[in-house]
């Protein structure tokens, strides 16, 4: 691509690549590349920088949607002379794209507007404080939910990891701010609209002077949030709720958390596919001469359940509307098989089983 960053390089994925894959090789290169590591390396602070900014961008759902765009966009043919990442956008050439994005200027507005949406991120570059508008990221995360919870509604606590604001450097991303070398201090950017903010600092003017081990200069590390959850009556398998204002923190106000129910087994109550299904036993009379049991539906309701003569082991019977949503429960006869016999009982069995011609 025209551009002299291609971020899918810098970290070694491509763009097929899953956020744990894209995570999983971010921390390895920030691991060996870390100044600590290498003290006094000028290449290895260089190469560690470059992979914060490319972490920055592709860990993040939406500016990674974004930055892909542009991708195609610059395969496409538009030229892009300057570093995204890092340098703001002034060496870009937008003569050539028209009115897109619908800025007064001929499209030049409307197309740096999206610019600085993608990677202004509220203020905060790479190994920047956690400053600025940025409203905090969406989180996704699976709860899994005990049938009964599920049928009868009800409350679910649990444990949910999301970004929050890193302990070590209160968010501000490295220790002893500088002078931004992008604005030599001044928080104006100098390019396509010299009121607007510097894409590097946020406008600040400062930026640290050194990396914060705890987080690799992002300010945010993963912490663990307790949430107790409503669960509506009736909810299904893979259904996905949506939680306003729970997820990651930031300075803009905190984002959503997305949760994908699982439904569990819960006591003699499990899930195949969208049916219910429980297990009642009985006797090897009561399955030869038949019976009744007693069994407990998702919903509470105990009933008798017919069993009729010759029932076999393993067969379900069907509850109709009593399972998930109006769905069926099925109950499936288990029969007990006697281990230990009398030499009478024994002969006696064996009587039954010369008449029957078993």
């Amino acid at each position: 691509m025209p551009t002299e960053k291609d971020f899918y390089k810098t970290l070694g994925v491509s763009e097929k690549s899953t956020p744990k894959e894209i995570r999983s090789a971010y921390h390895k290169l920030a691991k060996r590349l870390h100044p600590d590591r290498n003290p006094g390396n000028k290449e290895s602070e260089r190469k560690f920088k470059e992979v914060n900014e490319a972490y920055e961008v592709l860990s993040d759902p939406k500016k990674k949607s974004q930055y892909d765009q542009f991708r195609d966009l610059s395969a496409r043919g538009f030229r892009f002379q300057g570093d995204p990442g890092s340098q703001g956008f002034e060496g870009f050439d937008f003569g050539n794209l028209g009115n897109f994005g619908g800025g007064k200027d001929g499209g030049l507005g409307g197309f740096s507007d999206i610019f600085e949406r993608l990677f202004n991120t509220g203020g905060r570059g790479p190994g920047q404080p956690a400053s600025g508008g940025r409203t905090g990221g969406d989180v996704r995360a699976t709860a899994q939910v005990p049938l009964t919870t599920a049928a009868r509604g009800g409350s679910l606590a649990l444990s949910v990891e999301l970004p929050g604001v890193c302990p070590a450097c209160r968010g501000s991303g490295g220790a002893g701010p500088v002078a931004c070398p992008q604005c030599h201090g001044s928080g104006k950017s100098a390019g396509l609209r010299g009121g607007s903010p510097c894409v590097r600092c946020g406008g600040s003017g400062q930026v640290p002077s050194a990396v914060c081990p705890g987080c690799a200069g992002r300010g945010e590390v993963q912490q663990a949030k307790r949430l107790t959850v409503k669960i509506p009556a009736g909810i299904e398998d893979g259904t996905e709720m949506r939680l306003t204002g729970q997820g990651g923190a930031g300075p803009g106000g905190p984002g959503d958390l997305f949760l994908k129910i699982q439904l569990v087994a819960d006591g003699p109550f499990r899930l195949e596919g969208q049916d219910v299904v429980s297990t009642a036993q009985i006797g090897v009379f009561e399955a030869i001469l038949g019976t009744s049991v007693a069994v407990t539906t998702l919903q509470g309701e105990s009933l008798r359940l017919k069993v009729p003569p010759g029932t076999q082991p393993g067969t379900r019977m069907r509850l109709r509307g009593k399972g998930l949503g109006g769905r069926d429960h099925f109950v499936e006869v288990q029969v007990r098989i006697p281990t230990r016999l009398t030499a009478g009982q024994r002969e006696q069995i064996e009587q039954l089983a010369s008449q029957l011609g078993d």
